[in-house]
């Protein structure tokens, strides 16, 4: 009897201990924290904030800014208290669709408008508390698309070259341009067999690389192919065809769709918003994809059967991925842990009858905007973390 005491007695300790121990580790964790919504001010806008590659808001100095079109121009906007005002008119174009890239002080905009493009590049002035016109460049640089582009998107490597990528009717191509960025690369094809409705979105990786996703309606399939900084341009990775594991080919048509959006951990791993074409009750419409920095893609993970225009965003201070989509005229949001991939009940982020969701290329830690919009109303949104 008396051993049999002893053994549960040290079975209690170990247990004890064990649990110290559990506790301990989840402590050292990011703490997760909750966060409210706070509604700003809408802006009458000439042009919507499609398209969904593209990230039109920025935070720098303490301070969130946007850069949006109205009927006077395409200007940067600042965001003070809960009011949008106009701090820069950076080109007379009201029919832009920005994709800004936010470099310590120095910010570049894509002014997408199809074939007919520029880039637009500005400098903080910490005097005066707003941006200027880069004094290295301070005119528009025009780019040139092909005449059948529907969406573009921007990024920089970590050689300070600045990549394009956008699509054709049956094409995924790329651009780069070094600085000042008046003179851009004849485009290196990276697939020639995508659907003409399809796109593509372009990312800088951890690791000094640069990535390029992209759908492939005709396969049923996603794309995507790596390019390590200081290469050729033309030399890329092989297609490795993300979560092509997860394919359910005989399910609706299949499982690529032309929605897509990213976002990278310090780390090097890759959160992606994508939508299928599932379009069947129970599959997944709205989904998310996530590589790791070995290259490896997880299974397709569901997050809603219906809805539509995803992006997400990552707070790596609280560990939250967050997923913002349309639903039910409405943008709702999605979260879940960055480790364990679960996505939550779906909250009302902006509530009012809008599309096309934006929030920032770069990740959170303390807050976040969101903007949403027709072709005539952005509405927008401060999520801070409690």
């Amino acid at each position: 009897m008396k051993l049999k005491s002893t053994k549960i007695f040290v079975s209690y300790i170990l247990s004890g201990i064990l649990a110290a121990l559990l506790f301990l580790n989840c402590s050292a964790g990011p703490q997760k924290m909750e966060y409210k919504i706070t509604d700003l001010e809408p802006v009458k806008i000439s042009a919507n904030t499609e398209f969904k590659p593209q990230s039109k808001v920025w935070k720098y100095d303490n301070t969130w800014w946007a850069v949006l079109p109205d009927s006077e121009g395409t200007f940067i906007w600042k965001l003070n208290a809960t009011q949008w005002q106009k701090a820069l008119r950076i080109a007379e174009w009201t029919d832009s669709h920005a994709d800004v890239k936010s470099v310590n002080d120095l910010v570049h905009i894509l002014l997408f408008r199809g074939e007919h493009s520029g880039l637009v590049s500005v400098q903080y002035d910490k005097a005066s508390g707003n941006y200027k016109m880069w004094e290295q460049r301070p005119e528009i640089s025009p780019i040139t698309y092909h005449p059948d582009t529907e969406a573009a998107s921007m990024d920089m490597d970590s050689n300070g070259r600045l990549w394009s990528a956008f699509d054709t009717l049956h094409d995924v191509m790329v651009i780069c341009s070094d600085a000042p960025y008046t003179k851009w690369s004849i485009p290196v094809p990276l697939a020639n067999d995508i659907y003409k409705d399809d796109i593509c979105a372009l990312t800088a990786l951890p690791g000094k690389k640069i990535a390029v996703l992209w759908s492939n309606q005709d396969t049923k399939r996603f794309g995507f192919r790596v390019h390590k900084d200081g290469d050729v341009p033309q030399t890329w990775s092989v297609d490795e065809q993300p979560a092509s594991q997860s394919a359910l080919d005989e399910i609706g048509d299949g499982m690529a769709d032309d929605h897509l959006n990213m976002c990278v951990a310090n780390d090097g791993t890759l959160f992606v918003s994508v939508k299928t074409s599932y379009d069947t009750k129970g599959y997944p419409k709205i989904a998310f994809l996530r590589r790791h920095s070995n290259g490896t893609w997880d299974d397709l993970v569901y997050v809603d059967d219906e809805g539509t225009r995803g992006i997400i965003c990552l707070n790596e201070l609280t560990n939250d991925v967050l997923l913002f989509y349309s639903l039910h005229h409405k943008i709702k949001v999605r979260k879940s842990d960055a480790d364990v991939i679960d996505f939550g009940p779906a909250e009302i982020a902006i509530d009012a009858p809008l599309n096309n969701a934006t929030g920032p290329k770069h990740n959170v830690t303390d807050d976040l905007v969101i903007i949403a919009s027709d072709a005539q109303t952005a509405k927008s949104v401060l999520i801070q973390w409690k």
